[in-house]
C-alpha cells in the first residue's frame, strides 16, 4: 500500500512550511481551506498533547 500525502495544515505557517517540504505536500494554515480545495481518502490529525485522533474516510 502506498501513501500519499498532499497537504498539510498547521496554524503556525512556519511549521505547516516545514512539514509540507519535507513531505512534498502543499501546507495551509487553515484546516477548512484544505478541506474544501483538497480531494481527501484519509485525514490524519495529531493533536500537541498527550494523545492523537485518527480518521479514515474511504
Amino acid at each position: 500500500m502506498t501513501t500519499l500525502r498532499t497537504a498539510v495544515a498547521d496554524l503556525d505557517e512556519a511549521s505547516a512550511k516545514t512539514v509540507a517540504k519535507e513531505r512534498n505536500a502543499t501546507a495551509y494554515t487553515d484546516y477548512r481551506a484544505l478541506l474544501a480545495k483538497e480531494t481527501l481518502d484519509a485525514v490524519v490529525s495529531t493533536l500537541k498533547c498527550t494523545f492523537s485522533v485518527y480518521v479514515l474516510s474511504c
